[in-house]
Formats: C-alpha cells, sequence, structure tokens
C-alpha cells in the first residue's frame, strides 16, 4: 500500500495579499480604486468582479509602508472620483497632472 501524505488545514497558509492603487485613464483620469490582491494582475481582476472598473487603461502601484493607512482611510473596494483624489491631494501621480488641468 502506498503512503499518501496527509496535511492539516491548519498547515496551509494563503498567500499574502498588497494593497494596490489603479488609475484608470481614458485620456483624463476616471478614477482610482485601492484593492487588496496577491498580484497587479488579481488586483485589475478584482476591480472588475467589483464593478469598480470604469474602462479605459490602468496605472497600478503597490501601497507600502506608510501609505498603507492613508489608502485604507480613503477606503477599499471602491471607484474614488477625481474631485475626491483631488480634495485629499491625490491627484499627482506622472503624467495625470497635464491631462487633469484645468481649461483656460
Amino acid at each position: 500500500m502506498t503512503n499518501i501524505p496527509t496535511f492539516h488545514m491548519d498547515d496551509v497558509h494563503p498567500l499574502p495579499t498588497y494593497l494596490y492603487w489603479l488609475s484608470f485613464v481614458d485620456g483624463t483620469c476616471l478614477g482610482v480604486a485601492i484593492v487588496e490582491a496577491q498580484s497587479p494582475q488579481l488586483a485589475v481582476i478584482e476591480a472588475h468582479r467589483l464593478g469598480i472598473n470604469p474602462g479605459g487603461e490602468v496605472a497600478i502601484i503597490q501601497i507600502e509602508g506608510k501609505a498603507i493607512e492613508e489608502a485604507r482611510e480613503l477606503g477599499l473596494n471602491r471607484l474614488i472620483s477625481v474631485p475626491e483624489l483631488r480634495a485629499h491631494g491625490h491627484l499627482s501621480v506622472r503624467g495625470f497632472e497635464k491631462s487633469q488641468e484645468e481649461p483656460q
């Protein structure tokens, strides 16, 4: 008889998750979502699953250090609007400033 290895659920460790800042752009910033996922690719899938992906292209940044607390204060798993980002001083990702300038 062959020995089949056994394990207990206590022996299974889930993969770590990280917070990701997803900036959605289609000519201008469409908003930001902050989600928890195991990878950048899964963060985009999670935003789509939650219905908070407005389309366009996405720039993804892993949130680290002291920024984690601030990100949690903004709120996870929702689409954060451009006016709300501006109110919190967060519309400063390189490349977006120019597209977000007020018309003159």
